[in-house]
């Protein structure tokens, strides 16, 4: 008796088979399966970058691509305002394979970073006089212009204000 047979993974394009069975027989039934595409996973550190292969934007990290052309090289540019542009070429994998991109971003030459804890957290910030509206602490990461003084004052209900200016050299 004959049967039709379908195997299906995903990622991989179905195949069917005519199989003929036969009393008291056990053979195998082999299915060589095509590969649909490559992924190419994107990231950045930190996460947020705007990611473009090569004038087309494809979303921001992390990100996961599935439309390249197994074995194609690309161009990625990683863009996130504050850090400075990262462009990489990369060699996508064959059909079925995985990569994975992780990319560090440096702050830009003219911003430095302020990292900002209170004991208790949830303080609100104000920053030069300027209260920072949805922001509390722990901040791990507050971009400022380099070489500027900066005043901080750090409010948390039933707690006397904190204050402290700092000056970050740029990168840092």
């Amino acid at each position: 008796q004959n049967y039709r047979v379908t195997a299906l993974r995903d990622g991989f394009e179905p195949r069917q088979e005519l199989v003929s069975a036969r009393r008291g027989a056990a053979e195998p039934v082999v299915f060589k399966l095509v590969s649909q595409a490559a992924t190419v996973i994107l990231d950045s550190e930190p996460a947020g970058a705007a990611v473009f292969i090569g004038e087309k934007a494809v979303g921001t990290t992390p990100s996961t691509v599935y439309d390249l052309a197994p074995g194609s090289r690309q161009k990625i540019s990683f863009k996130k305002p504050g850090y400075g542009d990262v462009v990489r070429t990369i060699d996508v994998p064959r059909a079925g394979r995985e990569t994975r991109i992780l990319v560090p971003l440096a702050i830009a030459a003219d911003l430095a970073s302020v990292r900002m804890v209170t004991d208790p957290p949830g303080a609100q910030i104000v920053q030069n006089g300027e209260l920072l509206v949805g922001v509390a602490t722990p901040v791990e990461e507050h971009l400022v212009e380099a070489n500027k003084l900066y005043e901080f004052t750090f409010r948390h209900k039933g707690f006397m204000p904190a204050r402290m200016k700092t000056r970050v050299g740029p990168g840092q």
